[in-house]
């Protein structure tokens, strides 16, 4: 008897259990910030711009539009990331939020390479149980 009673609680707390929570993590907002610049070293423009957040207009925090964003990576030939650090996620409003440090290297089409240093501010929704989903929302690179 215990044992079916147990077996037929259980059956119903799997039927009825909610959806694994996603996990926003550190690894993903890293791999965000990879994927980005893969993407803008593929010429992949669309995607790379995906990753920012828009507002109602479809622009990102700078203004741009795709066809902006696309534009300014005409005379770029290839780009790579190396991720310094990663801020603690930090929790807020219904959102997350951490800061990705990098260095970036960029070559222009003429062979001059360039060096960058700084930050992207991500975002993400909290609480949800679809695949996190790490937004772009604001950037600040300095050429050294």
């Amino acid at each position: 008897m215990k044992i079916r009673y147990f077996a037929y609680i259980f059956a119903l707390s799997t039927l009825f259990s909610l959806p694994a929570q996603a996990e926003t993590t550190l690894d993903s907002a890293q791999k965000l910030v990879e994927n980005y610049y893969s993407a803008i070293n593929a010429h992949n423009y669309k995607t790379a711009f995906d990753f920012w957040q828009k507002d109602d207009k479809g622009k990102n925090i700078n203004g741009q539009n795709l066809k902006k964003f696309s534009h300014g990576f005409d005379k770029t030939k290839n780009v790579s990331v190396q991720i310094l650090n990663i801020e603690p996620i930090d929790a807020g409003m219904g959102h997350v939020y951490t800061t990705v440090n990098v260095q970036i290297t960029a070559t222009d089409k003429k062979g001059k390479v360039k060096n960058f240093g700084g930050y992207y501010n991500l975002i993400a929704l909290n609480n949800t149980f679809a695949a996190t989903d790490w937004k772009i929302m604001t950037a600040k690179l300095s050429e050294y």
